[in-house]
């Protein structure tokens, strides 16, 4: 199920642990707000038989979408896609893939694959000398 305007945290067709697993998953990507600001994330959508978050992105030459999938050990599977269209339809091409993946390594390979930043970086003020 995919959705501009309803992401899956406020979706009514899902149960209170699919909320919670999809709201897992984009919080431990830094939130919806850096995933829209940062990456203009779109198309976000759950598929709760799978366990697997799955949203499009702009402004990588690599992949414009990703698949996020919490396996039955607890741990993340990883899908970047490049999807292309054409007047003959849709084109998808699996780019890499990365599987058993601890949560705390979603960022990093999600910037270290896309070439996108879903952080800023803490600018600290130096006091004058």
């Amino acid at each position: 199920m995919f959705s501009d305007s309803v992401p899956p945290i406020q979706s009514p067709a899902f149960s209170e642990e699919d909320v919670a697993v999809a709201n897992t998953i984009i919080e431990q990507l830094g939130g919806m707000r850096a995933l829209k600001l940062m990456v203009a994330g779109y198309q976000f959508g759950y598929d709760r038989e799978q366990r697997t978050l799955k949203f499009r992105f702009k402004g990588s030459e690599v992949a414009n979408c990703v698949e996020i999938t919490l396996n039955p050990d607890d741990l993340y599977d990883l899908k970047f896609w490049r999807i292309t269209g054409s007047s003959r339809g849709l084109r998808c091409e699996l780019v890499q893939e990365f599987s058993d993946y601890y949560w705390a390594s979603l960022i990093s390979i999600f910037e270290e694959t896309t070439g996108l930043v879903l952080t800023v970086p803490t600018v600290k003020a130096v006091p004058p000398s």
